[in-house]
């Protein structure tokens, strides 16, 4: 009997033991065996919205209006644009014994239809609709989001020189990136001690060839590479290839320049923005970042008309305690007393918010506060210790009071209480947790072992809970922030199994329990 009849042999005996013990799930080793759809009762309509607003479906990512189309069961991929909005409802009309679930690319979190979703440039959202009766019968429909915005980040863009090729996300290891896939080129400052940096480029397609700096990347090396950086200006390219089809991205990264620094006050809150505030007295250099500003007015001017404009019509805005909306032009008038007025103007959208803070002074300059003085010889600009307690002077000498303060010459952040003295311990400010190192009172970030449980705080120091994806590894945060072991129950029947470390377990079977690629146990 030659070889090659023993191969053929052998491999039809093997595939007949797979169908043998589970044929719907092993007949692909030969075979492409098409996704199970659902019957044609079960969908009848998918939309998708922005507020109570349905958004038009496009069946091409550059989303003209002769790409324009009705949603069809039969018809799976489909794009929607969102101008410069943050969220999005998907809401379907099911057929009796049908429920749907939404999932965003990247995430495992399910969400519910009419759920708001968090989504950008690039988001893809996949929608699953399926019979409670029966698993075969289910499709996946996907829609890819497109932002419309106005803003400069896509102004620039020299999208029209490239293919339409793009890569899914770009993380760094330092520094900080608003990644949009059709946006080819970006500034990144790092500190003047960053000797190298991580680069990850995940392309939409695996088939798609990546290059860092020149190296070839790929699922075996996560699409990551170390950079080494020189002082200064370093111009580093992603290159995404598809066949004749291309796109590259460029980072421009400066190591300890001037420019290095941020100017603005981002002081760690949420990722959402006034457009802009105006006052009919005095003087404003609104950023949407600084969230602290000083203003002076003349004795005689006894109240001050505020503007405060929210980037999106669905944010919440409130001035001095007050709500504003579309109706008051998002204006309202507050007596000011003799001297410093502070004034708050909070922007929210759902569980996120923004505080800015305006230090009216009617009357008088903004100089020392003559009511406590932390060190009596009022040292600028230097840290100083009383007590135990860490206070720090700003450039005139007072102490910093109820805000984040981040010493560039360290690198840290710190959040200064009603007192002047820097908080220590578990945090909790703007509806967000936050560890401060109790001994030198810096906030902390990524994995920390406090109080014997292993917690993790993002980049920005926020207290994670939920999945978190972390270098290449899914973990599980509890509600209260504790990292997770053992088995798990995701609360829709769904079990997976955590080690030791928190690490989830995938592809292995333990003490007879088989967990899937995406780490879910097979019953």
């Amino acid at each position: 009997m030659s070889k090659k009849l023993k191969k053929v042999i052998a491999m039809v005996l093997t595939v007949a033991a797979f169908a043998t013990i589970e044929p719907s799930k092993y007949i692909n080793l030969t075979t492409t065996v098409a996704h199970a759809s659902v019957s044609s009762d079960a969908l009848k309509n998918l939309e998708v919205k922005k507020g109570s607003k349905e958004l038009q479906l496009y069946n091409n990512s550059k989303c003209k209006s002769r790409d324009e189309v009705d949603f069809k069961t039969d018809k799976t991929d489909y794009y929607v644009k969102i101008g410069s909005s943050k969220s999005v409802k998907i809401s379907a009309d099911l057929g009796a014994g049908y429920k749907a679930k939404v999932v965003k690319s990247g995430s495992k979190k399910e969400y519910d239809l009419d759920e708001k979703l968090s989504v950008s440039d690039g988001t893809k959202l996949k929608v699953t609709v399926y019979s409670e009766s029966n698993k075969n019968d289910e499709e996946t429909y996907n829609i890819k989001v497109k932002s419309t915005s106005s803003s400069s980040r896509d102004d620039d863009d020299d999208d029209e020189d490239y293919d339409d090729i793009y890569l899914d996300k770009i993380k760094l290891s330092d520094g900080d990136i608003d990644f949009s896939r059709k946006t080819s080129s970006y500034t990144v400052k790092v500190k003047e001690s960053v000797e190298s940096i991580k680069i990850t480029a995940e392309p939409e397609d695996d088939d798609y060839t990546v290059k860092i700096d020149g190296k070839k990347v790929d699922e075996d090396d996560k699409y990551r590479k170390n950079v080494d950086l020189k002082k200064g200006k370093n111009e580093i390219e992603i290159k995404i290839k598809d066949d004749s089809e291309s796109r590259t991205y460029t980072l421009n990264i400066y190591r300890g320049t001037s420019d290095a620094i941020d100017e603005d006050d981002d002081d760690n809150q949420d990722d959402v923005y006034l457009k802009n505030i105006s006052l009919s007295d005095g003087e404003i250099d609104f950023k949407k970042r600084t969230s602290s500003y000083d203003v002076s007015v003349e004795k005689s001017v006894d109240d001050i008309r505020i503007t405060a404009k929210p980037q999106e019509d669905d944010y919440t805005v409130k001035i001095d305690g007050r709500k504003v909306d579309d109706d008051d032009d998002y204006k309202r008038t507050v007596d000011l007393k003799e001297g410093k007025n502070e004034i708050e103007v909070m922007v929210k959208d759902g569980s996120d918010q923004r505080t800015y803070t305006l230090n009216i002074y009617r009357g008088t300059k903004p100089d020392k506060d003559t009511s406590t003085d932390t060190n009596e010889k009022a040292k600028p600009n230097q840290w100083v210790t009383v007590n135990g307690n860490f206070y720090y002077n700003d450039s005139i000498g007072n102490p910093i009071k109820n805000s984040w303060f981040i010493d560039r010459n360290l690198g840290k952040w710190y959040f200064m209480q009603a007192d002047g003295s820097a908080a220590k311990g578990w945090l909790y400010n703007n509806s967000t947790w936050y560890y401060l190192n109790y001994g030198n009172a810096a906030m902390e970030t990524g994995w920390s072992y406090i109080g014997g449980t292993w917690y993790y705080l993002g980049s920005n120091g926020a207290m994670e809970t939920g999945w978190k994806y972390i270098n290449g590894t899914w973990y599980y945060l509890n509600s209260n922030g504790s990292m997770k072991t053992g088995w798990l129950n995701d609360g829709n029947g769904r079990w997976y199994l955590l080690d030791n470390t928190g690490a989830m377990l995938a592809n292995t079977t333990i003490n007879g329990y088989k967990l899937g690629a995406n780490g879910m146990w097979i019953r």
